[in-house]
């Protein structure tokens, strides 16, 4: 928890330096401890609107189906590590940190580090868009390209056919065991859209574009390169964010 906080601290704390390509995002989980939920979000609700304006932005979102149910994701908007390498510490922030809203917090699983691919994400990354579903796939050690490279063959069916639905791919970084490729989907117009028949089925799109056999393929790529897959659902808490 300790090293947790410190982390946070460093990169909540702001970032200056030069312009380079911005595809690094940081997220912490944080679970209340029991109890203290609402003290929690009135903490950092606080912390947000005097140390986060709209130039060092910070984003929360409430998991709200799974295991994590009740935990809160915080995130910071893309950077770079030559950005982090410029990080300036500030002192008042860093003690908002640890005496309003570290002593309410029961757990968290570290900092978590994803690299946004552009090249097989199909959609606006829009961030405050209000629901949002997390797929994790654990990949098999060393096929994380072959998956990627399915992948960037939807992408480009679901642009040639212009589909309305919104995903961006990330990978983690120093995902420990396994290889992590991170799918989110953001629900511009709520749960619905999870709706079977609200979206041409992806298998359609795929067939028109290539054929039935390469479906086969890809399914055959699935189940050979995806170890686990898990699952939650979250909702953008616009309330606890930066304004």
């Amino acid at each position: 928890m300790r090293k947790t906080i410190f982390l946070w601290l460093l990169i909540a704390a702001g970032y200056f330096g030069f312009s380079q390509e911005k595809t690094l995002v940081q997220s912490l989980l944080l679970k209340p401890k029991a109890g203290m939920k609402l003290q929690f979000e009135n903490s950092m609700k606080a912390h947000n609107q005097k140390f986060h304006s709209a130039a060092n932005k910070v984003y929360v979102f409430e998991i709200v189906s799974g295991e994590k149910t009740g935990t809160f994701q915080v995130a910071w908007p893309p950077t770079s590590w030559a950005e982090m390498d410029n990080m300036k510490p500030n002192p008042a922030h860093d003690q908002d940190v640890q005496n309003t809203i570290a002593p309410k917090i029961e757990e968290n699983e570290g900092m978590i580090f994803s690299r946004r691919v552009d090249s097989v994400t199909h959609g606006d990354n829009d961030w405050s868009i209000p629901k949002t579903q997390v797929t994790t796939w654990h990949i098999k050690r060393g096929k994380t390209q072959d998956w990627l490279a399915w992948i960037k063959k939807i992408k480009i069916a679901l642009d040639n056919t212009n589909d309305p639905r919104n995903s961006t791919i990330y990978t983690k970084l120093m995902a420990g065991t396994d290889a992590q490729v991170i799918l989110i989907s953001r629900y511009k117009n709520g749960w619905k859209e999870m709706e079977p028949g609200y979206y041409t089925p992806l298998k359609d799109i795929y067939t028109k574009a290539y054929s039935a056999a390469e479906w086969d393929e890809y399914m055959k790529a699935f189940n050979e390169f995806v170890e686990k897959t898990e699952t939650y659902l979250r909702v953008y808490r616009a309330d606890l964010s930066s304004k």
